[in-house]
């Protein structure tokens, strides 16, 4: 028996939205990710994903990603990461 308030699973994908996280949300997950070196890796896999990359600008930035991605290589034994 289903009471009112719930919902079946079908129910719940039809209402499903999509939610992506911004761009910039998504570069530093995949700096983080230990799966980019540089910030060009960072930003050809935005476009792969369906990301615009033209927020992922400017010396700060870069050296943030920078420093997530050496500290993800340090953590994971591949070495340094690449300044781009």
């Amino acid at each position: 028996m289903q009471l009112a308030f719930e919902e079946t699973d079908e129910q719940l994908r039809s209402r499903a939205v999509d939610v992506r996280v911004s761009q910039l949300e998504r570069a530093f997950q995949l700096a983080q990710s230990g799966r980019c070196t540089t910030v060009a890796d960072i930003k050809r896999k935005l476009r792969e994903e369906g990301y615009q990359d033209d927020q992922v600008e400017g010396p700060l930035l870069f050296g943030q990603l920078n420093s997530l991605m050496k500290k993800s290589a340090s953590q994971s034994g591949t070495g340094s990461a690449q300044r781009a």
